[in-house]
């Protein structure tokens, strides 16, 4: 598992064509990005999780369909990999970045992963 301390979190809507969140994350070894997004006219979204496009880096590793579970805490954001998606971002099956739940990008989340069960909002804190 890596974790992190989200210093970044964006939340947009590419040039009209994706929903997109970024987290840009420090901890003691180096910096990490990671960038969850999904499509936004119908013609160009794939239902479900397969529609989920997961980006380390400034796309040095990219996949779709990588999510195995993804949960909002009130104080982090934890990204759970598949082993297809964990092996396609580089051998990390775990991330956890440290930040601040916010509406906007719970709404953000939601619309990235609508009809996949893997997404969670969690009430509470992780320890």
């Amino acid at each position: 598992m890596e974790r992190f301390n989200a210093t970044q979190t964006k939340v947009s809507c590419e040039g009209g064509l994706a929903r997109t969140v970024r987290l840009l994350g420090q901890a003691p070894g180096g910096s990490e990005m990671i960038t969850l997004q999904r499509a936004t006219d119908p013609q160009d979204d794939v239902p479900g999780l397969a529609g989920v496009y997961v980006e380390r880096g400034e796309q040095q590793f990219a996949a779709y369909a990588a999510v195995e579970r993804c949960e909002l805490w009130n104080n982090a954001l934890r990204l759970l990999l598949n082993p297809d998606g964990s092996l396609a971002l580089g051998g990390i099956d775990e991330w956890v970045f440290q930040l601040v739940k916010t509406a906007e990008l719970q709404d953000a989340l939601e619309f990235i992963f609508k009809d996949c069960d893997c997404f969670e909002v969690m009430d509470e804190e992780l320890a």
